[in-house]
């Protein structure tokens, strides 16, 4: 299977033509640390769970400096030369996700800091590696992410990261290509008019800060869309079982994840998102294990532990409750209330996504409570129908109006966070 933006560029398509939904599987170690069998169990879960994309890294990094099945290269004072073993294992990683009818999404090049071995990478052995891949792996139909986990804004990494896009993709204009950023950075305008950058991804991270909750909620991510006519996905979002930057005590649990995969299927084009868990993205293989070159935030059990959990789960109804409603003309309407909660609190943020015609409109309650829309641009909404986002059960539900019919109120069932469904005949 092959995807591609669709014509607009707000979401991607298959080769059919027909939609294609961005639900990922971040599992950064698997193809490094894991053998063929572990793989397979893996992927059988995802797959049977309903994703369709995995993320993973292909060359040695910080999180994995020497993988189990060889690096793919050595660079040498003049040249790289090639480990033929450790490319067949990764192909075959690759051509076990398309068995299973997911796309591959590999990190060509993890570049993270000055700290990082990688780092100092010549751009010819980068834009080397690069094509090689391409010319390798093409057949599996992958969607490339050529760096991650970067800091790309000063001058030198602008160039380095241009300079090498453009000779790794030159002879390959059809493939679909972004960058992956480090968290709560936007480089969707610096990348934008690059012929390979395809569309854009950012990372809103681990944060718990209104500053870090703010970048998803109210930064590029949520504004930029209008005048970038591409797919905008959260390449990483809160990590099932990671734990809170700014609070160590905070582990995050399905709720975060589920609250930050609403906030990103809203807050921008209607396009897809990427789920990650600690001990898959680790592939941690005892308990309380440490991610090799991280911080003791990051770590885990064994990595079977996260292939059934709530938070999964939860995704899997976000997509089921997508597939019954036109999600590929969602975009977003948080112009639509007449409260925004949020402002005074980032936790409270309520977003709001909408067809152009306003046929549909679908809103995100964390907290529950009640949302207030101006009854003047929904004048002709009729069913409205709360929806469980952890199991996609629905309940009617009626409004009530101010005394001065500007403001439609809808009071959700409990605290716990909900979605309202609005459906009508348009404005």
């Amino acid at each position: 299977m092959r995807v591609s933006a669709a014509p607009r560029g707000r979401h991607f398509i298959k080769d059919d033509g027909s939609p294609f939904f961005w639900l990922a599987d971040t599992a950064w170690n698997a193809p490094l640390r894991g053998d063929t069998a572990a793989w397979e169990r893996y992927l059988a879960a995802r797959e049977k769970q309903g994703f369709t994309v995995i993320q993973f890294v292909t060359t040695p990094w910080r999180g994995c400096r020497s993988p189990l099945h060889g690096s793919l290269f050595t660079q040498g004072p003049g040249a790289v030369s090639y480990d033929e073993h450790a490319w067949a294992k990764m192909e075959e990683w690759l051509g076990s996700i398309v068995a299973h009818g997911m796309v591959p999404a590999p990190v060509m090049i993890w570049d993270n800091n000055p700290d990082d071995s990688l780092f100092a990478l010549r751009d010819d052995t980068c834009i080397a590696l690069g094509r090689r891949m391409l010319e390798r792996w093409r057949r599996f139909n992958p969607v490339w992410i050529l760096a991650g986990d970067g800091n790309y804004h000063s001058a030198r990494q602008d160039r380095k990261w241009k300079t090498i896009g453009r000779a790794v993709f030159h002879d390959f204009p059809s493939e679909i290509a972004t960058m992956h950023p480090c968290g709560i950075t936007w480089v969707g305008d610096q990348f934008a008019a690059e012929p390979w950058y395809t569309f854009v991804g950012i990372q809103s991270g681990h944060g718990s800060s209104p500053t870090d909750l703010g970048f998803l909620l109210s930064g590029p991510y949520s504004t930029r869309w209008r005048e970038i006519e591409k797919p905008f996905i959260n390449l990483e979002l809160n990590y099932e079982l990671a734990r809170s930057y700014q609070d160590r005590a905070l582990r995050y649990g399905a709720y975060h994840v589920r609250r930050a995969c609403w906030w990103s299927l809203l807050g921008a084009p209607t396009a897809g998102v990427t789920y990650g868990n600690n001990p898959i993205w680790i592939w941690s293989s005892s308990a309380n294990e440490r991610a090799e070159g991280h911080d003791e935030i990051w770590s885990g059990d064994p990595w079977e532990g996260g292939l059934q959990t709530e938070g999964i789960a939860h995704l899997g109804a976000a997509r089921r409750i997508l597939s019954g409603l036109p999600w590929t003309g969602l975009l977003p309407a948080d112009h639509l209330l007449g409260v925004q909660p949020g402002w005074g609190d980032a936790a409270a943020f309520q977003k709001v996504a909408a067809t152009t015609d306003l046929t549909t409109v679908l809103a995100y309650l964390p907290l529950g409570g009640a949302i207030r829309f101006v009854a003047a641009r929904l004048s002709r909404i009729g069913a409205a129908r709360w929806i469980c986002p952890r199991t996609g059960s629905e309940r009617a539900c009626t409004p009530t109006m101010d005394r001065d019919r500007a403001f439609l109120h809808y009071a959700a069932p409990d605290s716990r966070d909900w979605l309202l469904l609005l459906e009508g005949d348009g404005p």
